[in-house]
């Protein structure tokens, strides 16, 4: 059954650090607690959630993921609470809340450093007593969901700061599960790569063969942006096979015929080029969290969608 779960939550595990993990989904399975999920982002914290979710007695109920860095600051109590009929202007028939939504199943709370504070304090008390008030509405809802929830940052650190509450920290340890990056646990790579290879390969064509030397390189290289970024490098190859060499390195590309153009276009292109590194180096750092990546760039929110909208970068892509 494990092993069956594991396959339908898309889960690979060769390595010993892995391979322990797995043998304590069960038992994380079988118990209400809170789960807190810990881990670099493109670890795969989500799909280990969804292994517990589906190995326990709610498999038949929802999986709710909630993204807490995505949801607008003014807008994510309202999705996870809900609001009644005519709670706030614009506000038409009742509607039900995420929490709610997930009644009876799970939720995943990702980035749970991004939740304001303000937010924070409600969602200890909805831990508490597992009840929720919708904006606008006088009486309590009970909700029976299991709550998982998951950070790529140090929370202890976070609550030395003040970014984070003390007591909610306290509420969310009750079960601490810490995903080892990928570097950690390279005998997984083989395996992961070969899962790849049969997810995205066409159904039509037989799937090329990993070159030796690539494979090796891919077994030395520190893979900073874990499973997700070793995801992306097999359908780079898959897409494009023939630009990588016998010797695992990508073959160089023809040389463009020379051209001229004005001092503004050069100008633009190579602002385009700094500021999409910066921003993919700054998203990865932050997991795709923008409330973080703004506050490291300083700018505000608004701004940074723009700026990423302009430069056709989706911070969902470094997100789990």
């Amino acid at each position: 059954k494990l092993r069956r779960e594991m396959r339908r939550s898309q889960l690979v595990a060769r390595s010993p650090a892995m391979i322990a993990l797995m043998e304590q989904l069960p038992c994380l399975s079988a118990s209400p607690a809170t789960i807190l999920i810990t881990g670099e982002t493109g670890t795969g914290k989500e799909l280990i959630a969804r292994a517990v979710h589906y190995l326990s007695p709610r498999a038949g109920e929802p999986f709710i993921p909630i993204d807490c860095g995505a949801l607008p600051e003014n807008l994510i109590e309202n999705e996870l609470f809900g609001h009644a009929r005519g709670a706030y202007t614009g506000a038409g028939e009742t509607t039900r809340g995420l929490l709610q939504e997930a009644d009876g199943g799970t939720v995943f709370l990702d980035e749970i450093e991004a939740l304001p504070l303000s937010l924070q304090c409600k969602l200890l008390r909805f831990l508490q007593e597992r009840q929720v008030r919708p904006l606008g509405q006088s009486r309590y809802i009970p909700v029976d969901v299991r709550v998982i929830v998951a950070t790529n940052e140090d929370l202890a650190e976070a609550v030395e700061q003040q970014r984070f509450r003390r007591d909610l920290f306290y509420r969310l340890k009750v079960v601490s599960v810490e995903l080892p990056p990928l570097r950690s646990r390279r005998e997984d790579i083989p395996a992961l790569v070969e899962h790849f290879i049969q997810k995205y390969a066409s159904a039509s064509e037989t799937p090329p063969e990993v070159p030796p030397m690539l494979m090796q390189e891919w077994l030395e290289y520190p893979w900073p942006g874990n499973v997700r970024e070793l995801e992306n490098a097999v359908q780079s190859f898959l897409l494009m096979p023939e630009r990588h060499m016998g010797n695992g390195h990508p073959s160089p590309e023809a040389p463009a015929p020379p051209t001229l153009r004005t001092l503004a276009e050069v100008r633009e292109e190579a602002l385009a080029c700094c500021e999409g590194r910066y921003f993919r180096q700054l998203l990865r750092h932050t997991g795709g969290n923008l409330t973080r990546a703004a506050r490291i760039a300083g700018i505000d929110r608004k701004s940074l969608r723009h700026l990423l909208r302009k430069r056709g970068i989706d911070a969902a892509d470094f997100r789990e």
